[in-house]
């Protein structure tokens, strides 16, 4: 199943592939066997998103240019792309440097919540998981 999520601005996307918004979609998206499954009405429309988006436009904007510029020098789509991304075998300075902004990103989002402000409270689980 493809959904695409027609949005104009890099806030939005900024919140969509943060970890807050995964732990959304876990608790609260369907499920496709064991798998979950990403459907706009449970998962996008019931999400509440930070109050501003604007703060966030910065990092999603270098993020996105990033992941563009690794797409295109490897000629590779977004499914290869992200498979290089989990790996932690992985350690090209492309793949690293996304990662890093990855990262800020998330924690750009925890600050639009002001999650910032209560260190230590909420873990992001940034890393490598075992997965099946």
């Amino acid at each position: 199943m493809t959904v695409v999520l027609a949005v104009h601005d890099r806030g939005t996307c900024s919140v969509v592939p943060s970890e807050i918004h995964w732990w959304w979609i876990l608790s609260y998206g369907n499920k496709l066997e064991t798998r979950p499954q990403y459907t706009p009405t449970d998962c996008f429309k019931t999400f509440p998103f930070p109050n501003t988006l604007t703060d966030l436009e910065p990092i999603g904007e270098r993020y996105y240019s990033h992941r563009q510029q690794i797409m295109q020098a490897r000629q590779q789509g977004l499914t290869k792309t992200y498979n290089r991304f989990h790996d932690p075998a992985e350690t090209d300075a492309d793949i690293a440097e996304l990662r890093a902004l990855h990262v800020e990103m998330d924690q750009a989002v925890a600050a639009a919540y002001g999650w910032d402000r209560a260190p230590g409270v909420f873990d992001l689980g940034h890393g490598f998981h075992d997965t099946k």
